[in-house]
């Protein structure tokens, strides 16, 4: 019975949590400035910031005509596969929804993650410095 209650509270301990150990990888501010669209790569003059929370949320902030614009979505990273799913109706989403195949590596002192789409439409080039 004592071997039961061990088991439990450290479940419970793991879920509020709330990342495995995949997602541990991910969570934290990354910046994208390329993405790969068809055969074309766009290379943005301006990073977007992409932040992935501990609670499976998330946001990317845009500018759009002198103003910040935020888009948020929920996300999970199970077995290299990333889900993303917005809140309402977003207009023109810089990643759609959608599942994306993930790598991540390191080089140096930045952290890289790719995330191609499913589909092998487009591809996106995320990265971060190591602190």
């Amino acid at each position: 019975m004592f071997f039961g209650l061990v088991i439990i509270s450290c479940k419970q301990k793991i879920k509020q949590e709330g990342l495995n150990a995949e997602e541990k990888e991910i969570y934290g501010s990354w910046g994208m400035c390329a993405y790969l669209s068809g055969e074309t790569v766009i290379q943005n003059n301006v990073c977007q910031a992409i932040l992935f929370n501990t609670d499976g949320t998330g946001s990317i902030s845009l500018q759009n005509d002198e103003s910040l614009v935020k888009q948020l979505f929920k996300w999970k990273l199970s077995r290299n596969l990333l889900t993303l799913t917005y809140y309402g109706l977003d207009i023109n989403k810089l990643l759609p929804d959608s599942g994306y195949i993930f790598f991540q590596n390191q080089e140096g002192n930045s952290q890289n993650m790719n995330i191609n789409s499913t589909d092998e439409v487009s591809s996106f080039y995320l990265y971060r410095s190591l602190k």
